[in-house]
């Protein structure tokens, strides 16, 4: 009895550091045209402001041309 509520508090635990990330999942695969202009190659590397504004949530940020504008987008 012991092991299996031992196992079901880890599971709980798990979960709580899951969610925090499912939560900010929400900025990732999405443009961020309010960010302004960015520069390809230069906005999308680390230091540039699109890869510095999506990584702490995403798995990157690049500069994509959308509509022959370039905006920010955060990676899935």
């Amino acid at each position: 009895m012991a092991r299996v509520t031992l196992v079901v508090m880890f599971a709980v635990l798990l979960c709580f550091g899951c969610s925090s990330h499912v939560v900010s999942a929400d900025k990732c695969c999405k443009e961020y045209p309010e960010k302004g202009f960015c520069t390809q190659g230069v906005s999308d590397k680390p230091g540039g402001f699109c890869w510095d504004f999506c990584i702490s949530e995403c798995k990157g940020g690049v500069c994509k041309n959308w509509g022959g504008k370039n905006e920010c987008h955060c990676l899935c």
